[in-house]
C-alpha cells in the first residue's frame, strides 16, 4: 500500500534538506497558519511544541514515547500529539509531520 507521495522538487526556499543526529527534515509546506516536513527519521528526536500537531510514517517503523507510556507506530499510521506534549520519537523510516 502506498500512503503517499513526497514531492521530488523544491519550491523556492520550500524543500530545502537538513541534516540532523535524527536524520534529515525538508520542508514541503510552510504558511501562517501550519508547517509540513518529511523527515527521514534514522535514531532519536525529542520534541515538544507549543501547538498540536500530526505525525504520518510513510515508510518504516517507529516508537512515540511520552510521559505516560509508549506508542509503537508503522507504515499508514498517524498519530495526532496534544499541545505541550514532550515526546520521543525513535525508529528508522519516512515521516510527514504537520505543526499548526
Amino acid at each position: 500500500m502506498t500512503v503517499t507521495d513526497v514531492p521530488s522538487r523544491p519550491h523556492g526556499k520550500i524543500g530545502a534538506v537538513t541534516q540532523h543526529a535524527h536524520g534529515s527534515e525538508r520542508t514541503l509546506c510552510e504558511c501562517e497558519l501550519f508547517k509540513v516536513y518529511h523527515m527521514d527519521l534514522n535514531g532519536k528526536k525529542r520534541a515538544k511544541s507549543n501547538t498540536v500537531s500530526a505525525l504520518l510514517v510513510l515508510e518504516g517503523q517507529a516508537t512515540l514515547g511520552y510521559a505516560d507510556g509508549e506508542i509503537k507506530l508503522s507504515k499508514g499510521d498517524s498519530v495526532l500529539i496534544p499541545k505541550d506534549c514532550e515526546v520521543t520519537l525513535h525508529g528508522k523510516g519516512q515521516i510527514i509531520y504537520t505543526i499548526a
